[in-house]
């Protein structure tokens, strides 16, 4: 089954987490930890499921399209910018243009 994952690239991802007993990290370095985590996971048990990255902030971007090629997602995934307000509604209708237009309607995808 397709996957899509949806990154939010908006300003209050660069907001600190403070850790105790460490240095303080962005949301989006934990995000983009955690999605690291989860291509790795991917690549090794799911090496034939595709999957696409799309960020959003008040606009969507698809930023990967489809692929079995992890690395790709990861070098996408450590390349995104920052942009201005979080949108989520924007970012659902992105996800079901980017399905509809490479699976169609009849096709389930998480």
């Amino acid at each position: 089954m397709p996957t899509v994952v949806l990154m939010d690239s908006s300003l209050s991802m660069t907001r600190p987490v403070s850790v105790e007993g460490s240095e303080e990290f962005q949301r989006k370095n934990l995000a983009v930890h955690g999605l690291t985590m989860l291509f790795e996971h991917m690549a090794t048990n799911y090496r034939l499921e595709f999957t696409s990255l799309v960020a959003f902030s008040s606009l969507w971007e698809l930023m990967v399209p489809f692929t079995r090629d992890y690395n790709t997602l990861q070098e996408a995934l450590n390349n995104l910018e920052d942009y201005d307000k979080t949108c989520l509604e924007a970012a659902l209708q992105g996800v079901s243009n980017v399905v509809q237009q490479e699976w169609g309607t009849s096709c389930p995808c998480q």
